[in-house]
Parts: C-alpha cells; structure tokens; sequence
C-alpha cells in the first residue's frame, strides 16, 4: 500500500479497521443501509466525528450534470 496516498493515515488505518471488525461481525452480502448502520454505529461508539449527509455534485467538464447524497440512516 501506497502510505502517501492518505491524508489522514491513522484515522484511515483505524476506519478500515472498524470496517473488518464489521465484516467479520455480520458477514458480507447484507443491503447498504444495514451496514451504513452498523458503520454509524461503530463511529459513535469510537467518538469519531462524522457527517451524516454529504452532498457530491457529479461533474462532466466544467457542468454539473448531476447530484449525489451520501447518507448514513438518521440518529435516534
């Protein structure tokens, strides 16, 4: 692995590592939304701060020709 390719080389290590920890929980193959959970889960319970909601313009050129919404589920 390419360690200059991080920005934030401990948090990746650390965010790919809760990652595993999730996979070798639940296993694979499981729809997105029980994994977003799981992975809000595993953010809150590390004192991670994150966004829940980011906006990704999709851009051809210099034109936005689309929008994405990254979402983790609501809080309770």
């Amino acid at each position: 692995m390419d360690e200059d390719k991080y920005i934030y080389k401990e948090l990746s290590y650390k965010i790919i590592g809760y990652l595993y920890d999730i996979h070798n929980e639940i296993g694979g193959g499981h729809k997105e939304k029980y994994i977003q959970r799981a992975v809000e889960v595993i953010l809150i319970n590390n004192k991670i701060d994150y966004k829940k909601e980011l906006h990704c313009p999709l851009m051809f050129g210099n034109n936005i020709i689309g929008e994405y919404f990254f979402r983790l589920p609501n809080r309770k």
